[in-house]
């Protein structure tokens, strides 16, 4: 075809000023695109248009699972749409990556009303053995507890049975 110039999910575009690193976002015009590689100003750069990509969040940015997102320029991440910001796509994963998220240990004494809690950051066999020895250490010892627990493998280990 005589009118064809290159796939259009990489275009090759001259490096601006400052040069580039791989991975970094870049807007031309009306495109935004990712660096396949690191080039030097004015170097030939090729750009990926297409595609899912892991690119730095905006610190109080909070971003949900098919949320529009915008590139900011000025500060080079990802953040939700808003004025001067570039549409880029929808966040295809929390921006969060558990931060500000929890595992919650519950039990609950039937008889008194009591919960004995925690929330920690994991959900490990390390975690699950300080939420049983806290029950161990707030129950009466001739008590009988009777845990309910889900088929999670954390549950099921050595150390938990013993």
């Amino acid at each position: 075809m005589k009118t064809y110039i290159q796939n259009g999910d990489v275009i090759t575009v001259p490096a601006p000023a400052g040069g580039i690193a791989s991975g970094e976002g870049m807007i031309v015009g009306n495109i935004f695109g990712i660096a396949a590689y690191s080039a030097a100003v004015g170097d030939p750069l090729e750009l990926a248009t297409i595609g899912v990509y892991q690119l730095p969040k905006a610190t109080a940015a909070v971003l949900t699972v098919g949320a529009r997102v915008a590139w900011d320029n000025t500060a080079k991440n990802i953040n939700v749409s808003g004025t001067g910001r570039f549409p880029v796509g929808i966040a295809t994963e929390a921006g969060y990556k558990r931060h500000g998220t929890t595992t919650l240990f519950a039990a609950l004494d039937v008889k008194s009303g009591q919960v004995i809690g925690e929330c920690l950051p994991r959900h490990r066999v390390t975690e699950f053995l300080k939420f049983l020895r806290k029950i161990d250490k707030a129950v009466p010892p001739r008590r009988d507890v009777h845990l309910v627990l889900d088929n999670y493998a954390t549950h099921k280990t050595p150390d938990v049975r013993a």
